[in-house]
């Protein structure tokens, strides 16, 4: 199927992953689970104010856990499935794909997996990647998310980045990867070309970097869109790690509009859930993916 497959109405999806304020990757200070309890917790007080924010709003939205987040704050896990919001995975200890064996992640995301499937009696259908890890060398987690069960995959991001990103993956729209046995169910990053370059506006740091004029024009032209958003990219207030001036940029900038920014955002489009979604897709009319 060609990358010419388009949605009417557009399809866009709102998700937000589940960190707290110091999960950051690829910093020293902050890239293991024993360092963590070091920093106070703010992921308790955010997740009320997002749930506040979406029932008020009457806006479906998906969480992506973190099994630490669910290990240690359990009522988090609680007051999302309570308040009738979905919830996938986003691993137990927030490494990146690339750094960890075959054995390692397997282990971690089983592990995330029973902590939140005991805590919403639920089976956990949806995976997310940290920092988007799963790429060309990394396929084979995709093979192993799928014998755990996972249904749905949301870990491409079809273009550059920082850490992870798989700029080779051939389409930036919902697919089906086939893994032999087994098929997975992909919504990818959705990606918008800026003077031939594929660039990401939906999520994250791109989010809050990106002025609203932009995001809404780009939002408009989009026929798939799947945000990512984190409790800290709508904290103000959070505690700043001295970080270097690109790092410290990137985590911090636009943190002063974004709440605003999304309640605008929200207004101006509709946004649904995964699984609203997924059942909007004739899954036959997708592409399909040989995954080895």
């Amino acid at each position: 199927m060609p990358d010419a497959l388009t949605f009417n109405p557009p399809i866009r999806i709102l998700t937000f992953d589940i960190e707290d304020w110091y999960h950051l990757l690829e910093y020293s200070s902050t890239q293991r689970p024993d360092q963590w309890s070091k920093f106070t917790p703010r992921i308790e007080e955010q997740i009320e104010k997002i749930v506040q924010f979406l029932l008020e709003n009457n806006q479906k939205a998906s969480f992506f856990m973190l099994g630490w987040i669910a290990d240690k704050f359990p009522q988090v896990v609680r007051t999302i499935d309570q308040a009738g919001f979905e919830i996938g995975m986003h691993s137990y200890a927030h490494q990146p794909v690339y750094l960890q064996s075959r054995e390692e992640f397997l282990n971690d995301t089983r592990k995330c997996i029973d902590l939140i499937e005991n805590i919403t009696t639920k089976k956990v259908r949806m995976y997310r990647a940290p920092g988007f890890s799963i790429m060309g060398s990394t396929t084979w987690a995709l093979h192993v998310i799928a014998d755990l069960g996972i249904e749905i995959d949301c870990s491409i991001f079809p273009t550059g980045r920082s850490h992870g990103g798989f700029r080779i993956f051939p389409t930036n729209k919902p697919c089906l990867l086939n893994l032999g046995m087994r098929t997975l169910k992909e919504f990818p990053m959705n990606t918008y070309s800026i003077m031939g370059e594929k660039v990401v506006f939906s999520g994250g740091g791109y989010f809050r970097f990106f002025p609203y004029l932009n995001i809404r024009k780009m939002s408009s032209q989009a026929d798939y869109l799947i945000s990512y958003l984190h409790p800290h990219d709508l904290d103000v207030d959070q505690p700043r790690l001295k970080l270097g001036p690109m790092r410290y940029f990137r985590a911090y900038y636009g943190l002063k509009n974004s709440s605003e920014k999304l309640q605008r955002w929200i207004h101006d489009f509709t946004f649904t859930d995964i699984s609203t979604a997924e059942k909007q897709i004739d899954w036959t009319k997708v592409r399909k993916i040989d995954i080895m």
